[in-house]
């Protein structure tokens, strides 16, 4: 009797952020995981499902615990039923929709709809579903995939997230420290003659072995002493992104300090 070996599960990173649309929220997930596979050779076809979900009249457009149950449970009942990757959900609170989207193999995407169908009927909602051969993920990259600002928003806010975890809401004032890289010395200079303009400060710059890159490579890191706070942080955040361009360089990443002032005393740990 031969041995049975079952199918590895899929990686899946689940991301969730929120985007503005139309003055109201859009709810998104998605699972960072699959970017890997693109251009995909097996799983190249894309399954989009659209479902109406009612709206609360209030609360800023929220969705209701009821109609979030309902999304998860055409999600659960689809991926048990699908041989595919799960790429994310999306909920649009200003068109009443919510989407759901797969990536499948061009066997399985040839009896997809019979199967969606037979699956669908039960929601008791409108729902329709859109099949696309995308190798490349044009689909995911546009509808889910966060940009280059949302990334790092979300960067920020996983630092809060640890944070609050020792007690600290970031709003004490500390050290917070930005990361860039350089091609060149002179370009460091450059820009930061620029950022001291408004108000960052100088705390090292290294330069890095090349190890396999064409260019060489400068890290600067730059500091400003204020409040680990979203809107604050993102908003240096994007300054540095935009000013680095200018100078052919990249915004990295951010990192701060825990102050613990719980019983009067201040202790700090680099994160």
């Amino acid at each position: 009797m031969g041995l049975f070996t079952p199918r590895p599960e899929p990686k899946i990173e689940i991301c969730e952020y929120v985007e503005d649309f139309e003055n109201l929220p859009v709810f998104l997930s998605c699972n960072m995981a699959l970017a890997e596979q693109f251009p995909a050779e097996k799983y190249n076809h894309c399954v989009k499902i659209n479902m109406e979900i009612y709206m609360k009249d209030y609360d800023g457009g929220l969705v209701s615990d009821a109609e979030l149950a309902h999304i998860y449970t055409i999600e659960s009942m689809i991926s048990q039923h699908i041989d595919g990757l799960f790429a994310g959900r999306g909920i649009v609170c200003s068109k009443g929709y919510a989407f759901l989207m797969y990536y499948i193999s061009k066997k399985s995407a040839q009896k997809a709809s019979g199967i969606f169908s037979a699956l669908l009927e039960s929601a008791f909602r409108h729902t329709d579903t859109s099949i696309l051969f995308d190798p490349r993920g044009n689909e995911y990259f546009e509808l889910l995939y966060p940009d280059e600002y949302q990334l790092k928003e979300i960067q920020t806010q996983n630092i809060i997230s640890k944070l609050r975890k020792y007690s600290d809401d970031g709003k004490t004032p500390r050290d917070v420290k930005f990361f860039l890289t350089f091609t060149s010395k002179e370009a460091v200079v450059a820009f930061a003659s620029e950022a001291f303009k408004s108000g960052f400060a100088y705390v090292d710059m290294v330069k890095e072995p090349v190890e396999g890159r064409v260019l060489p490579q400068f890290k600067l890191i730059l500091k400003v002493k204020m409040p680990f706070e979203a809107e604050l942080v993102n908003e240096k955040i994007r300054f540095l992104m935009k000013l680095s361009q200018k100078f052919a360089g990249e915004y990295k990443s951010v990192e701060t300090n825990i102050v613990n002032t719980s019983q009067g005393n201040s202790q700090n740990s680099k994160y």
